[in-house]
């Protein structure tokens, strides 16, 4: 079996290719973060005059103005809608989510702690604490966490009180963990080896704290992605992965012949053991117009009180119900019974006030489903995926590598009688996410020598039984990871 290595030598040794990429410490973020993917220029949804499709053709049923209007304060929010099942509407999974670099333009503990502000403004610990507070408050509400670095640095803070309400919210469904591993290791520069460690330290602790082991993937930010990580999450026991970053001339193509969820079988040897449902999301921030983090830009948040100035419910469900039915062209097969779409409510190191989110959410959530085009509530990765995989839609298949990775526009023309065929039109934009692969000779050296250090303990364990602490290469690990 696998064996867990310490997290203070996986810090160094697994997930410092993230670091690889990282930009020159001081360097400021944009003023507001935006998934390239959402920022492409697309035409609205098409379908929604078309009978024959009747989850895209829907009415509102009420007008929120008319229900705001009529409604007295303080107001209850219904976010406890079911999915539907049938085809007959589309069903949007609300997946809170954020996502924290281990190691960026701060060090791993500055991120956590939230120091060096003038850096980058980021404090994993306060997400979490923010997090859980509001999960405790509504029991409705679902909350999706990654990356276990950060989240073993919160728990060994914790009380027993507040360990076992955690445990709890993870019993009950409303918090969930995707990946699982130390971190969301790189997959261009980094040794198999180490992501194999890396991800086991992390399953590792969620098993034995949480008793949890995530059943999908999550490699949402690495520039590219190999065919290895497939094999890797089908040997792990998850049987499907979202991912946010392919070529701009694939993703166009694929959008338009609506193949970016696919069955990679990445493995000829392994054959339909290392088989796995690949998504290629939106991304992985959310929809224009619905940012809630206030230090990214954060969009206007719901505002429904007719007494205040600013009323916006009516624009805001236009503009979900828009976005989703845009989405749904691209991703879903109501015809085969997979009538979902997935927004990823949330970005790089948001949730630090939890409570602009929620708040915002279920209200978008209520007036969405009073508005009745289509149906919105939360969810995780694990519940989407679940469902791609029971419809009746025949997948098309990968076995190869998702690289290089370039940012940019283009526009797919299909072949009237071949349309897998077609043409795609570059529209420039060009950003290739390449240079990372010769770049820091120096640190990816060190790297391959502490891996090779690691596995030499490793061997050493199992030859010598006793050795390193009892049986446990985590002794060996932390050593080599102090020396260096």
């Amino acid at each position: 079996g696998l064996k867990m290595t310490a997290p203070s030598s996986l810090s160094f040794l697994a997930c410092a290719c993230m670091l690889l990429s990282a930009r020159a410490r001081g360097q400021a973020l944009p003023p507001e973060h935006e998934d390239p993917a959402w920022t492409q220029r697309r035409p609205p949804p098409s379908c929604t005059d078309d009978r024959s499709k009747p989850w895209c053709s829907r009415k509102p049923r009420a007008r929120a103005a008319d229900v705001t209007a009529s409604c007295a304060w303080p107001r209850a929010y219904n976010t406890s809608a079911p999915r539907v099942p049938g085809g007959s509407v589309l069903n949007v999974h609300i997946v809170p989510h954020t996502h924290d670099d281990v190691g960026w333009l701060k060090t791993v503990d500055e991120y956590f702690t939230g120091a060096n502000q003038s850096i980058q403004v980021a404090g994993v610990q306060f997400i979490i604490d923010t997090v859980i507070s509001e999960l405790l408050a509504d029991p409705r509400r679902t909350f999706t966490y990654v990356e276990t670095a950060f989240f073993a640095r919160w728990w060994r803070e914790q009380l027993p009180v507040t360990r076992d309400a955690v445990r709890r919210l993870v019993a009950s469904g409303q918090l969930g963990f995707a990946n699982g591993g130390w971190c969301m290791s790189d997959e261009a520069s980094a040794h198999y080896a180490d992501m194999v460690e890396q991800q086991t330290a992390g399953l590792r602790f969620l098993q034995r704290e949480l008793g949890v082991v995530p059943r999908v993937g999550w490699q949402v930010d690495p520039f590219g992605h190999s065919a290895f990580m497939g094999t890797l999450y089908a040997l792990l026991g998850q049987r499907a992965f979202g991912f946010g970053r392919i070529d701009y001339q694939d993703r166009a193509k694929r959008e338009a012949l609506r193949t970016l969820e696919v069955v990679m079988e990445p493995s000829p040897s392994l054959g339909p053991q290392a088989a796995v449902l690949a998504a290629v999301m939106r991304g992985y921030g959310p929809p224009p117009g619905f940012n809630w983090e206030w230090f990214d830009g954060g969009d206007d948040p719901v505002v429904d009180d007719p007494d205040l100035e600013g009323g916006n419910v009516d624009r805001l469900v236009d503009a979900f119900v828009s976005a989703a039915l845009e989405q749904a062209e691209h991703y879903a097969h109501c015809e085969d019974g997979d009538c979902d779409v997935m927004f990823t409510m949330g970005s790089d190191f948001h949730y630090g006030n939890a409570r602009s989110w929620f708040k915002n959410l279920d209200k978008i959530i209520h007036y969405v489903n009073l508005d009745g085009r289509v149906n919105a509530f939360y969810s995780h990765p694990e519940d989407y995926f679940s469902k791609k995989a029971a419809s009746r839609h025949a997948w098309t298949t990968k076995a190869d590598d998702w690289f290089p990775y370039c940012d940019g526009n283009a526009a797919y023309h299909p072949d009237p009688a071949h349309p897998d065929q077609g043409r795609v039109e570059d529209l420039g934009g060009h950003a290739f996410w390449t240079g990372y692969f010769a770049s820091r000779p120096a640190l990816k050296g060190l790297v391959r020598e502490a891996s090779q250090a690691l596995q030499v303990c490793r061997h050493l364990e199992f030859a010598v039984p006793g050795a390193a602490g009892g049986g446990d290469a985590a002794g060996a690990g932390a050593a080599v990871s102090s020396e260096r």
